[in-house]
């Protein structure tokens, strides 16, 4: 299983540049990158995409663990695994 990025949403309430910080400090977090750049509205403007580091990215424990911190933070309303896509 190779995972590459992650997905997150801040909370709509969230001070987006302290929790952003955070979430950069957060062991395995490479990147983070706004899903719509140029997006205004406050659904979508929320939205996130995590880089993780390789070594992250193929061992289940330490992906558990970013997943973990990531969703104990006050300002996140969701941090998942994007979903399994296979093409038929």
């Amino acid at each position: 299983m190779e995972i590459q990025n992650l997905n997150l949403k801040l909370k709509e309430t969230a001070n987006t540049y302290d929790a952003l910080a955070r979430i950069s400090k957060i062991f395995g977090v490479v990147q983070i990158q706004k899903l719509f750049p140029e997006e205004t509205d406050p659904e979508l403007s929320t939205l996130y995409i995590i880089q993780l580091n390789p070594i992250i990215q193929v061992d289940p424990v330490l992906l558990e663990q970013v997943l973990t911190a990531l969703r104990q933070d006050p300002d996140v309303e969701y941090a998942e695994m994007p979903p399994h896509r296979k093409l038929i």
